[in-house]
């Protein structure tokens, strides 16, 4: 599906997003294609990050971003790929509470060692345990 990112300012992006958790296979061809660089404004507004706090948890420094035509490096396509899934997972474990995962996602977790899951992500086995944890709230496992 494409939707569009309106940014004040500046000219509308289409971009294309995911309807429905995609196939391994698509993610597959997705990062070896290179997503889209205004797939990182939308993950942005679904993490609830600005655009530059959004760039350092993909590991990508803002001036390689402005440089970038068209389609990110395959690890900057990567990161952002497991992000959309952090983003997917969350939306889905905060069904209904508006605002609530972008909230979760920016604020110190006491499981991830007072970190914030923003942070966390920064590195894969972050990601890996940010979504082992929304997996909890969504299914209200709480037990260890």
């Amino acid at each position: 599906m494409t939707t569009v990112i309106h940014q004040p300012g500046k000219q509308d992006l289409p971009v294309e997003i995911w309807e429905a958790e995609p196939s391994f296979s698509e993610k597959i061809d997705a990062i070896l294609e290179g997503v889209e660089k205004g797939r990182v404004d939308a993950l942005a507004v679904r993490l609830g990050l600005g655009k530059t706090e959004t760039l350092e948890v993909i590991a990508m420094l803002p001036s390689s971003f402005s440089r970038t035509k068209g389609r990110l490096s395959r690890q900057a396509s990567e990161r952002v790929i497991l992000l959309e899934e952090v983003a997917r997972v969350g939306e889905e474990a905060f069904v209904g509470e508006e605002g609530a995962f972008q909230e979760w996602f920016r604020n110190p977790n006491v499981l991830l060692g007072n970190q914030a899951p923003q942070d966390a992500c920064k590195f894969t086995v972050g990601i890996q345990e940010v979504q082992r944890i929304l997996a909890r709230i969504a299914t209200a496992d709480f037990i260890a």
